[in-house]
């Protein structure tokens, strides 16, 4: 069996297997950015785009109130689950994560 990288992440967290046959088992900062957001983008986009949409269309003139157990929306932040909400907002404001905001600096 694989064992844990050195950097080890919190113990509620499990390894991920690299696709559906492979063999290795990724980090999981790097699970979150190749499993995780691009599974749970898909699912925003496609199954509850309708959703989102409406999302948007309410807080152009009323605060909107998004609840969840945690507030971590940051995906370098290990120590702390992802928040649905969190991700959920950064999608309707235009805001998701991307690879690139960590090379440059930028906020996410």
């Amino acid at each position: 069996m694989a064992r844990w990288p050195s950097l080890t992440p919190p113990a509620w967290t499990r390894p991920h297997r690299a696709g559906l046959t492979g063999t290795a088992l990724l980090p999981y900062e790097q699970a979150r950015w190749e499993i995780y957001l691009p599974s749970y983008r898909w699912v925003l986009e496609n199954r509850t785009a309708d959703l989102v949409d409406e999302l948007r269309r309410l807080a152009t003139d009323r605060d909107v109130v998004l609840l969840d157990y945690g507030k971590n929306d940051d995906v370098t932040d290990l120590s702390k689950p992802l928040s649905h909400a969190g991700l959920v907002r950064r999608y309707a404001e235009g805001r998701w994560p991307a690879l690139d905001d960590l090379s440059s600096g930028r906020p996410g």
